[in-house]
């Protein structure tokens, strides 16, 4: 889940609780209607599928469609790909896309929404696996495309990078829109890794791709005040009765990296649990480090 500075000095934002999703965005994710021809999928392997918005660049090729676009699972005979749940098609993704990507609009973005992005990544037999890059993403200044990564499901999820051919993972990560997303698009974007190599060729599908949404029930930050005299940052938070919260804090906005690698000093750090609730509102103080140290950035969960 990525996070953004919702203040000038002091950052927060908000993880906690998970609650039942309330609404699915995404039209035809499973890559089943595709082009205008019904006989499309038999002798144009790599269909555009219907539904979805291409954009960016794919240098050196008239038809970019055919690196990014449906195949059925029966293609070649079968045997090479893995099933799918539903249907017959997946969404092929070809490393020699370079920025090509495909893009659907899901509609407006409120403060505090939680949204789930999930897909089913497979691979297919004979080629590794490409860089996926599978994202939530947003408007920037009412523009109509999305210009700017949320959250994204990539080959940084073990799942994906553990797949053997013939095998498929189903993925998820979660989102929950902040102030500076407020009346931006929401979007969500299949393409590849930033500067992924295009050579060797390699490859990946994808199939079941959703997002929805709901209330998401997580602690909602009301305010940062800092008292500078004591070094101290106040963080208060509306909270419900009889219950805790932990406390993290971080200074790059990163996920702290799987073990065995090694702890990143700055990501999500738990610096307090078992807070109990005050109520409605609810506090708590933490010493700061000595003036012009790096910026530091809050989030409050809910604990079970």
């Amino acid at each position: 889940m990525k996070f953004r500075n919702c203040l000038i000095r002091f950052g927060f934002a908000f993880l906690g609780a998970v609650t039942p999703v309330t609404a699915e965005l995404v039209v035809n994710g499973s890559f089943e209607a595709v082009g205008d021809d019904p006989a499309a999928s038999m002798d144009f392997p790599y269909p555009t599928p219907d539904d979805w918005s291409y954009g960016g660049e794919s240098l050196g090729f008239t038809e970019p469609e055919r690196l990014l676009g449906a195949i059925n699972e029966n293609f070649r005979g079968g045997g090479t790909i893995p099933e799918t749940p539903h249907g017959e098609n997946w969404l092929l993704v070809d490393s020699r896309i370079e920025t090509f990507y495909i893009f659907q609009a899901l509609g407006p973005i409120s403060v505090g929404e939680q949204f789930t992005l999930s897909a089913l990544i497979g691979r297919q037999i004979g080629v590794e696996i490409a860089g996926i890059e599978l994202a939530l993403c947003r408007s920037v200044e009412g523009s109509e495309t999305p210009d700017e990564v949320l959250a994204a499901i990539d080959n940084t999820d073990p799942g994906i990078a553990a797949l053997e051919p013939v095998s498929s993972v189903q993925t998820s990560v979660e989102y929950v829109a902040t102030e500076e997303d407020a009346g931006e698009t929401l979007f969500v974007r299949i393409g590849q890794v930033p500067d992924w190599p295009s050579s060797p060729v390699t490859q990946v599908i994808v199939d079941e791709v959703s997002v929805t949404t709901g209330d998401s029930g997580i602690p909602r930050i009301i305010e940062v005040t800092v008292d500078s005299e004591n070094q101290e940052a106040v963080i208060s938070w509306e909270s419900q009765p009889d219950r805790s919260y932990a406390v993290e804090v971080s200074t790059n906005l990163r996920e702290q990296p799987p073990a065995p690698e090694a702890p990143d000093p700055g990501a999500w750090t738990e610096i307090a649990d078992g807070v109990s609730s005050d109520g409605e509102l609810t506090q708590f103080t933490d010493s700061l480090p000595p003036v012009g140290g790096a910026r530091r950035f809050y989030r409050v969960r809910l604990e079970e």
